[in-house]
Order: C-alpha cells, then structure tokens, then sequence
C-alpha cells in the first residue's frame, strides 16, 4: 500500500534516531533525536512519492543542485558524462569550513599515502588535524535503484540537521555522495549501461565514460571508506565481513577496518531496529573480497581505503530497502567519524607497510577469515622487486596499461640505456638471464602504491583454493597480450620517469589519412571494422613516409562508414 510521502520521512527520521554508535573515549556529545534546520529541502518535498518509488535520475541530480543551493554544508559538480549525454551529479558533504580549505584536505591525506616525504610526527598531526575523506556511491547496476534514494536521504541528513551528532561527523570528515553511477540504466532499468556493458567489472578497465570520470573524482578526493550500495533477490541485507577469497594484496589495515569497526556498526544498528523481517542481515558467502575489479576491492587496493558492499533484497517494501541503506550508510559513516584519528594514523602505517614491503621484494601471504576455510595455496616464497613492460610490441596495448598505471599513482620509468637482469623472468617462462632494451618501462615495487602495482602487473593471482566464479585473474600484461618481465633482483637502473602517459592509441594523421600501430589484437580488429564499415584500410609492409612497417592506415577521405559502429582501436 502507498503511503505519503511525508510518512516515509517520519519513518526515515525515526530510524536514524536510533542509529547509535558507541561514543569515543572524552566524547561530549550525548545521542538524542535529530534536529532538522527547516531552510534545507527534504527528499520528499523535492521528489514527489519519494521512497514508495525509485526517483528517477534527472530527480537525483536536481535534488543534488537544489540541496547545494540550501546549504553551505553542500558542494556539487558533474565528474562524467554519460553514453546518452547525461552529466553524472556528486555532492561533497563537510561542515563550510572544511569546505573552503577542501584542496588542503586533500593534500593532507595524499601526504599520509606517501612515508617517503611525510615523517611520522608529520603524520600524527595530520590525523589528529585533518578531516577524513569517506564516500558513499549507489546504482552501479540501472536495475538496483533504492540506494540512489538512500543516497539522497543521508545527503539530506548531513545537509539538514543541527544536532551535535552531525556537527561532530562533519567536523571530522568530507563525505562524497554519488547517487547513481549509471543514470541511463537506472532510467532504462537494465543492469548494464547503454553500452550494454556491467561497469561493475569495469573498475580496473576504465574503459566506459561513467567509470573514467568516476576514477578521475575519486582520486582527486582520495578516501579512507568506500561503500558501494547495490540490490539483490532476497529479503535480507549484506554487509561484511566477507566471504573467502581475499585477495593476498589486500591491505591488513582496511581489511581490520572493515572487519572491527564498520561491520560491527552496521550490525548493532541493524540489531537495534530488528522486528518482524525487517533489518534481518548476514556476512559472508557469497560476497567475496578477492577479484580487483568491483567497486569495493578496486578503491580498497587503489586507494588503501576500506571497501565495503551493500546488498539488499528487493523482496521487501521499497520504503524498507530504501531505510536499511540509509542506517548502513549512515552507521558506517558515524562509525568513520568516531575513529577517525586512528584511521588516519594506521593508514599511514599501511604505506610505510608497502614501501618497505616493496623494497624487500615481499608478497603479502594468503589468508582466510571464514569460519572452517582453509588455505590449500600459498602465495610462493619469491621477491617480486621490479616489473618491466617491452615497449617494441603490441605498443598500444601498452601504452594503454602505462597510462593506467600513471593515472593509478603509480611511478613509472623509461629505461635510458640497456639493462642487463640476472633473473629475469618472462611472463610464462622460467627464469634466465637477459637483457632488457632502452625505452623498456621500468615499475619498481618499492613505492606506496606497491599493493595496486601487484594486482595489475602480477603474474598469478595466487587463488587461495580451488574457486572459480566471475572473475579470478586480470593480469593486465597477459590481458593485453604484451611482452612482460619481473625480477627479485635489486636495480638501480639509469632510467627517466614518465610525466605523462604515452602516446600510442592513434599514432598521428597526416593529409587525408590516420594511422595506428597494427601489432595487437585490438588494432587488427579495429582495422577490421573500419574495412568492413566501407573505409579503405591499408596494412604496410614496410616503412613508408614516416611511418612504421606494420601500421594500419586508413583513407579517411576516399569513403565514408556506412555505420556508425564504435571502434576501440590500438
């Protein structure tokens, strides 16, 4: 049955009245019941029937500008345009003052990722100084839409109420807010985006619009809590510890995070509202930790902050899937406040971690956490100290994962001269000697991003025991089938570190024509495509002109496509 929508807000208002975190050591602020300022417009006032039924995207957004326009408490922008057109909303959430000096936030919590520059008195000042930054994004899947609504109602209760609770959690943190990831699915109500692809395998790819801008906001704001708030069929409610495998790269520190201060939140709040079937939760299987390519193990590894997946039933009432995101949310969000010094200085702690880590050459171990799992596969006892990608083949492809790395933080070199390695190891050889060619790109492990580097550079993925569902290696050397060496041995080599991301997608254009290198798999298949779309496409055999033997030029001017299919060429 519907109800008003001045209803749901009642029963939202009175749900996170209860919401209730045990208060840290020296706390002055005493749980007691929100306190709304009446000048900032509520979902329901803005969203006609909010909460009975999925607001759609354009609402979404508007609701966004318009809680932006209300409060100073708000900061909005667009971080991606859509496949149809439509820019992608996200708010930042902080009390004004932070807000003003957000760019020194920022700064401040990128130092804490780098121990090289950043001593460790220099850290503790910072995490008992600086904001945190913690972010909350819905609606990855079109077809999963109560999280978008969710998102919208916690924006409200961070941009409304003036009660102590709230002033104390935007005190202490700058919360992002993305209400949908996919506005044309959600309006189409299909899983997928309108490329027909699941950008919830695309975390590591980047390979869709709505997924490169997300990436590009989330590092410009690098945080410390990732909650991606997603639907599922059943009637209960997901929320970690998660289910084995973890991926042996995951960081200790998110994982403790994850594990003693959000899940037991997010289960005591849950466990205070229980009645009938509603707020009924549980951990675990089959929500794993282990593939590096999903909304919560992506951010966890690329960022060292706590990844965390929202799964509910879409069985129950939309009011009710609506509310039990709003207190998951809302409780993982007050739990990051009330740690919010220790969060920083032990994520601190995690980069010196991966620093010496790296330079000693270690893998973390493989490990389990569910109760009666075993680990039948160990990560082997190897020094991993240094990856090498060949610049002299399928040169696009690498390009592509250089320039992945790059934009991921990561420190790459360009060999200047040859380099000799006594234990090179060809990705699916054994080990020999050999030498490696100048211009080869060199990623040494002893730097903080030392855990992403692994994930997307390493061989194996050392699966802890036999498991096979979704997605169980991502290599990216062997996905783009590129010539790819690691080594234990310690180098200094003479080399230059990139600024920039190399060219290689489109190798230039000159009169009437385009070219690209043809030494991959994707460059014979977009070469393919133009000559089947009515382009004349020449493969030369020899160097000509300037370019290389091996490219694929296409005649831009002697016909036109008859379609227009999308090409991903290089």
């Amino acid at each position: 049955m519907r109800r008003a929508p001045i209803l749901l807000s009642l029963v939202l208002v009175a749900g996170l009245a209860l919401v209730t975190v045990p208060q840290a050591a020296g706390a002055v602020c005493e749980p007691g019941p929100p306190v709304y300022d009446p000048s900032v417009t509520s979902p329901g006032e803005a969203i006609p029937g909010f909460g009975d039924r999925a607001a759609t995207s354009d609402e979404l957004f508007d609701y966004v500008a318009t809680i932006d326009a209300d409060s100073a408490r708000v900061t909005s922008g667009t971080f991606a345009t859509s496949v149809n057109g439509k820019p992608l909303a996200y708010a930042l959430v902080s009390a004004p003052d932070n807000l003003a000096d957000v760019s020194d936030i920022v700064e401040d919590n990128k130092a804490l990722r780098d121990p090289r520059a950043t001593s460790a008195g220099q850290a503790a000042a910072i995490a008992h100084d600086s904001p945190a930054i913690v972010w909350y994004y819905a609606n990855v899947h079109g077809n999963e839409p109560a999280p978008g609504d969710a998102a919208a109602r916690i924006l409200y209760e961070l941009a409304a109420r003036t009660d102590c609770e709230v002033q104390d959690i935007l005190g202490d943190l700058v919360i992002g807010i993305i209400p949908t990831q996919s506005p044309d699915g959600r309006d189409a109500n299909t899983r997928s985006n309108a490329n027909g692809f699941d950008m919830n395998r695309d975390w590591f790819e980047w390979s869709q619009p709505e997924t490169i801008g997300k990436i590009d906001l989330l590092t410009r704001y690098p945080g410390v809590l990732y909650m991606d708030a997603h639907e599922m069929f059943y009637n209960s409610f997901f929320f970690p510890p998660t289910a084995d495998p973890t991926y042996h790269e995951i960081s200790d520190t998110t994982m403790d995070w994850i594990n003693d201060i959000y899940g037991p939140a997010m289960a005591d709040a849950f466990r205070a509202r229980q009645h009938g079937g509603d707020f009924t939760f549980f951990n675990f299987s089959p929500y794993d930790f282990f593939a590096i390519v999903y909304g919560d193990t992506v951010p966890d590894t690329l960022f060292t902050g706590a990844g965390m997946t929202f799964e509910k039933g879409t069985q129950d009432q939309y009011s009710q899937r609506v509310l039990e995101h709003v207190v998951a949310g809302w409780a993982s969000i007050k739990a990051a406040s009330d740690h919010k010094e220790q969060i920083l200085n032990e994520l601190y702690g995690s980069f010196v971690t991966a620093v010496t880590e790296g330079a000693a050459g270690q893998l973390e171990p493989n490990w389990v956490q569910e109760p009666g799992n075993t680990v039948t596969r160990e990560v082997p006892n190897i020094q991993v100290r240094s990856y090498f990608l060949g610049a002299g083949r399928a040169y696009s492809e690498v390009a592509r994962i250089v320039g992945r790395l790059l934009k991921a933080g990561v420190e790459v070199y360009r060999l200047d001269a040859p380099l000799a390695v006594s234990d090179l190891h060809e990705y699916g050889r054994a080990a020999s000697a050999g030498s490696l060619s100048t211009g080869t790109y060199w990623i040494p492990m002893d730097q903080p991003q030392k855990h992403w580097i692994q994930a997307m550079l390493g061989e194996d993925t050392y699966v802890p025991f036999p498991y096979f569902y979704d997605v169980t290696a991502w290599s990216n050397p062997l996905l783009g089938d590129v010539d790819a060496w690691w080594t234990g041995n310690a180098l200094s080599p003479s080399a230059t570190r990139l600024t920039a991301p190399p060219a290689g997608i489109i190798g230039g254009s000159g009169a009437g024509y385009v070219w690209f290198p043809g030494d991959s798999e994707w460059a014979v298949a977009g070469a393919l495509e133009l000559a089947r779309g009515g382009v004349q496409v020449t493969r030369l055999t020899a160097a000509a002109g300037g370019l290389p033997a091996g490219a694929s030029v296409s005649h831009a001017v002697s016909s036109r496509p008859r379609s227009a299919s999308r090409i991903r060429m290089g």
